[in-house]
């Protein structure tokens, strides 16, 4: 609501300024009007951007905030299947069973240390509470093994989501803007000189982004056709809407003849299409694609903004998995085959484009991670020596059904953002040698 009264006051002022601020507005008031805003996902932060001194008392105080309002996206059916598929299949690889009795053995006997932490995304956490089920072969919904098993601490999460970090951010957007330069180019991959292609992906030892690269061919040419191709899923999607518009009329008939316990959910999906996964309508999945569409390319500047060839990647890939049946699967094909070349040559190298600042963001981005599993591995070599929190008290050990009263396992799990995979194995793949080895 106080979103809503701020756009009705501001709504006159047409200042160029007074516009772009209008916009956020209405944007954050049509996001909070549409969805509905729960559990995990949800996310809203205010953070203090400038502050000035007070002149009688020299205090300092906060003059401007900034408002994130965030949906951090929802873990679908499929990723939950495919994290406790993998959880399962982690347990018979890493855990075989034994004599003794497995991990699942261990971990019911409470000889099982086993933390797993997460950052504060929701997909993250629930994504973990996944795994853990498949891993221990947990029965029940995900929500009570999130409780129980994942920790969500203030140091997992500067650990596990570097977001807030200036210098990160700032590296970052260097980044991404050389990156921009370099891919905005009209050059076929048969004609580009190894000065070229260094330039484009790095060094030779970055097999994966030059194989990408000659997958693409020409970066500017296939910008432009994931570009093209977007424009004509647009228009189907709008023939298709336009083709269900006609039927309106006999649709507001049926709605007329609603029962009282109908729900206006049911009715808006009679009116803007049909239904698909998630609740999604025909209308939302349109102006999805349309409003990437217009923030890809850039016609007053003649440029690409590669940024948004990750969101073009997940959404293909989304409609793809779950919304089948639209009769889009060619065009939606072509779209995927073209962002997934072009996110695998992008999407590296936003954490680095040389060896050099490769390893220099990585090392800012996962830096206390690391420290995390060097610690952890140096309590695994010390043959438990330290940190003794599940052994079980040997005075009761002849009431105890349990042969092996010492044998125990200690696990540790992460997960995180796709962010610190990728400055993870940077790290571990581009170390420094010698002295400045050292993070």
């Amino acid at each position: 609501s106080t979103t809503a009264t701020v756009v009705d006051k501001e709504d006159g002022d047409t200042t160029n300024e007074n516009n772009k601020l209008l916009w956020k507005f209405k944007h954050m008031r049509d996001i909070l009007e549409r969805w509905k805003f729960s559990g995990l996902t949800r996310k809203l932060q205010i953070k203090p951007r400038k502050f000035d001194t007070d002149p009688d008392t020299g205090a300092k105080r906060c003059k401007e905030v900034q408002l994130i309002l965030k949906w951090g996206g929802d873990l679908t059916k499929l990723g939950e299947n495919q994290a406790i598929k993998l959880g399962k299949q982690f347990r018979q690889e890493i855990y075989p069973d034994s004599p003794g009795g497995g991990i699942l053995r261990l971990h019911s006997t409470f000889r099982h240390d086993l933390k797993i932490r997460t950052s504060d995304e929701g997909r993250v956490m629930k994504t973990a509470a996944s795994f853990a089920k498949g891993l221990l072969e947990l029965e029940g919904e995900i929500p009570p093994i999130l409780v129980s098993l994942v920790h969500k601490e203030k140091g997992s999460m500067h650990m596990l989501d570097p977001s807030g970090d200036k210098d990160v951010k700032l590296e970052l957007d260097e980044c991404k803007e050389q990156l921009s330069k370099n891919l905005q180019q009209d050059i076929d991959w048969k004609v580009m000189t190894e000065e070229d292609r260094f330039r484009l992906v790095g060094p030779r030892q970055v097999s994966s982004l030059r194989d990408a690269l000659q997958r693409i061919g020409n970066p500017r040419k296939t910008l432009q056709m994931i570009y093209e191709t977007m424009g004509t899923l647009i228009k189907e999607l709008e023939e298709m809407t336009m083709g269900r518009s006609t039927g309106d009329e006999k649709a507001t008939d049926e709605l007329s003849g609603m029962t009282k316990g109908d729900s206006e959910e049911d009715g808006d999906a009679a009116l803007s299409g049909v239904k698909l996964y998630k609740g999604e309508t025909l209308l939302e999945l349109t102006e999805r694609w349309r409003f990437i569409y217009k923030r890809l390319y850039d016609e007053e500047t003649d440029t690409f903004d590669l940024t948004r060839i990750p969101d073009v990647l997940d959404n293909v890939r989304f409609d793809v998995l779950h919304n089948p049946h639209l009769g889009l699967t060619a065009t939606l094909h072509k779209l995927y085959s073209n962002a997934k070349d072009m996110a695998d040559t992008v999407v590296p190298q936003e954490y680095g484009t040389t060896i050099l600042q490769k390893r220099t963001v990585a090392i800012k981005v996962c830096r206390s991670l690391l420290h995390k599993i060097r610690d952890d591995l140096l309590i695994a070599r010390t043959d438990n020596k330290t940190d003794m929190r599940y052994m079980i008290n040997m005075d009761y050990s002849a009431d105890l059904p349990i042969n092996t009263m010492g044998r125990r396992i200690r696990t540790r799990l992460y997960f995180t953002s796709e962010s610190h995979l990728h400055t993870l194995i940077n790290v571990l793949r581009f170390a420094a040698e010698g002295d400045s080895c050292k993070y």
